[in-house]
């Protein structure tokens, strides 16, 4: 009587010593050297990147609003001038601001000439706005 379990044992005692005498080629590939470089320099890419834009945030909070307005207002003389510094440096402000009568425009311009202070002069635009809308 012949019984599998020799036949199996031997070939399983064969893979074992296959894999054990010839362990796994795929360390020396070059394609396999190539993919960890590129994912080395991606990681490093990443962490460049996270720390450029911690940066950046960072100088952002940093950054005092009210000086913009009173080194730029040095240079604004009238209000054409106000209003094309509003269209480069306050986009969204001056969104508002064109939808004012003439009059509260006026009253803008004086009061950022006044204040000279970026936050009270969009407070101004908005109360103006929505004083406007009633």
């Amino acid at each position: 009587m012949i019984t599998p379990f020799p036949t199996i044992s031997r070939l399983f005692l064969l893979t074992v010593l296959i894999c054990a005498v010839f362990p796994a080629m795929a360390a020396d590939d070059n394609y396999l050297a190539t993919v960890n470089a590129e994912a080395a320099k991606l990681s490093t890419t990443a962490v460049t990147l996270r720390r450029s834009m911690k940066a950046r945030a960072d100088a952002l909070k940093t950054r005092d609003t009210t000086s913009t307005l009173s080194i730029a207002s040095k240079s604004i003389v009238s209000q054409p001038a106000f209003e094309h510094y509003l269209t480069r440096h306050l986009r969204a402000s001056y969104h508002y601001y064109r939808q004012l009568k003439k009059i509260d425009r006026q009253r803008v311009f004086n009061t950022a000439v006044a204040s000279r202070s970026i936050p009270s002069v969009r407070r101004r635009i908005i109360d103006l706005y929505l004083a406007s809308e009633r």
